[in-house]
């Protein structure tokens, strides 16, 4: 009974949100994919040929040298945080700021990772994904090295957003990444 509570009212929050909010379609409100402007006649370069894009086969991705960068730095990310988060309880304990504290922070955590989901998106629109995956693996080893120091509870909220922030980037990343 109580579950059915639940999922009844994130419906009944959820439903309104996503009425208000969804697009189906972005060019009535003057987007277009990819960041596109739509063509015009007095427009004589978004006229012109793109240029070419390199296209890769899946026997052909694994030869080079970006794939395995990218796959490596993925996977790893993905390792250190799968970790991290499953011993955040032992490691807070561990450093003196006991376990309702490790608990507390997993709230910390889920709306850095909102936020960092929302920020990496952005960033991705504008910047190179190398530059943003070396961002992204600076702010994971700073967070490597706060887990060794932390024992105040600033220490742990500092810990819980860069742990939002990494765990929220990396799935946009992850996603972007091999499309481009």
């Amino acid at each position: 009974a109580n579950g059915s509570r639940s999922s009844s009212s994130r419906g009944i929050i959820m439903l309104p949100l996503g009425w208000l909010f969804y697009r189906d379609k972005p060019e009535l409100y003057g987007l277009y994919p990819d960041g596109d402007r739509p063509a015009t006649n007095t427009d004589h370069a978004a006229q012109a040929t793109p240029p070419a894009e390199i296209h890769w086969t899946l026997a052909e991705a694994p030869r080079t040298r970006a794939f395995w960068v990218f796959a490596a730095a993925l996977s790893v990310t993905s390792m250190i945080t799968a970790g991290l988060v499953f011993h955040q309880t032992s490691l807070f304990v561990t450093r003196g700021l006991g376990r309702e504290a490790a608990i507390g922070i997993f709230q910390v955590v889920a709306f850095a990772s909102i936020g960092g989901n929302l920020l990496m998106g952005r960033l991705l629109d504008r910047f190179s994904p190398r530059f943003l995956l070396v961002a992204l693996m600076m702010v994971l080893a700073f967070t490597l090295f706060l887990v060794q120091v932390m024992n105040t509870s600033m220490h742990g909220i500092l810990y819980g957003i860069c742990m939002g922030v990494c765990s929220g980037s990396f799935r946009v990343v992850d996603a972007v990444l091999w499309a481009k």
